[in-house]
């Protein structure tokens, strides 16, 4: 015997329109409100996520170009194809 059926021995069926272990007259609109509320909430939901998404791809996209560039930047200077240039706010040792 599952819990559902438990609950049905023990309290009998269940009534339309009604929430069990809440007390008497509490409805399903009253305790979650309608379900057009529900479903609108769920869809904004739904609408905000997949933006994050698009905007975090976007975001994967361009940090994967800048890592190309810097990884392109870097072999260039270990094959001594591009000249260190030092600058004051930019020290390349440390002296």
């Amino acid at each position: 015997m599952n819990e559902h059926e438990v609950m049905v021995e023990v309290f009998g069926p269940e009534r339309h329109g009604r929430v069990r272990g809440y007390g008497a007259g509490v409805t399903p609109t009253q305790l979650w409100g309608p379900r057009s509320f529900i479903f609108s909430d769920l869809q904004t939901k739904l609408q905000c996520a997949e933006k994050k998404y698009e905007d975090s791809k976007i975001e994967v996209e361009d940090l994967k170009k800048k890592v190309d560039h810097m990884a392109g930047i870097l072999e260039q200077l270990l094959d001594g194809r591009l000249p260190i240039i030092q600058s004051d706010n930019n020290p390349t040792s440390l002296d």
